[in-house]
């Protein structure tokens, strides 16, 4: 058996062996740290720093953690190892980055050790089209953009017959400050089609309303506007 059937064999090993337990244990996650930066060096050439591979073992611990790698410390190689770890077990993983270009640089950089390693992988972008979506869901690992994530959350809840997302075991956000305040201060709307008998209703109380003001008798400032019963009464009218 050659290293590198050797290597993917083990991990393989470990993999049915967090399933049959049921949970990972500390030995499983050394064993599997050990397996990811063999498979870094094979592949990549870059055998992890000791930062890198603490930081691995801190975003792979089952309470929500935070970590901070300074710039130049390797945190896409930290959080593909700890990404490899969680997808262990045929557990569904989503690194969610803030915007296509990490998205697509982080998976064009880690796909190879996942397929080396036994793993599916895939990545979702604002380009995505929808008919390859569902099929990138199915992935054992999957890096996709926030805003995305969001978009089509709500377009699963729209169209709960048809839903593109899997269920997620676990979530691995990528510059969070980000992602979760710089971008959360901008919000997310999905819009969809109108029926026309219902876009033609919307039209007529537009113009309804639009023509309401020349009505109006100013008498010192509108601090509040209310229709009179007359008024009210011609409203319903209308509709």
């Amino acid at each position: 058996m050659s290293t590198e059937t050797k290597l993917r064999s083990d991990s393989i090993n470990l993999e049915k062996a967090i399933r049959w337990q049921d949970k990972t244990s500390i030995h499983h996650i050394l064993y599997g740290l050990a397996i990811a930066k063999e498979a870094s060096r094979r592949l990549l050439g870059i055998r992890p720093t000791q930062n890198q591979t603490l930081g691995a073992a801190v975003i792979n611990q089952p309470t929500q953690q935070l970590l901070e790698l300074a710039t130049g410390e390797g945190k896409t190689l930290a959080g593909l190892m700890a990404t490899y770890l969680h997808g262990l077990g045929n557990k569904t993983v989503h690194l969610v980055t803030p915007n296509d270009y990490l998205t697509e640089r982080d998976y064009l950089y880690s796909r190879g050790i996942y397929h080396y390693l036994g793993l599916t992988t895939g990545h979702i972008e604002s380009k995505t089209q929808d008919r390859y979506r569902e099929l990138q869901y199915s992935k054992n690992i999957l890096y996709i953009t926030a805003p995305e994530a969001v978009f089509d959350s709500l377009k699963d809840q729209l169209n709960p017959f048809h839903k593109r997302q899997k269920e997620v075991n676990v979530a691995i956000l990528d510059e969070i400050d980000s992602i979760l305040l710089d971008s959360g201060e901008t919000p997310l709307i999905l819009s969809k089609s109108i029926k026309r008998p219902r876009l033609a209703r919307i039209a007529a109380i537009y113009l309804l309303c639009a023509g309401l003001p020349a009505g109006l008798i100013k008498r010192g400032k509108f601090d509040a506007v209310t229709l009179t019963q007359k008024g009210q009464q011609k409203l319903e009218d209308t509709l």
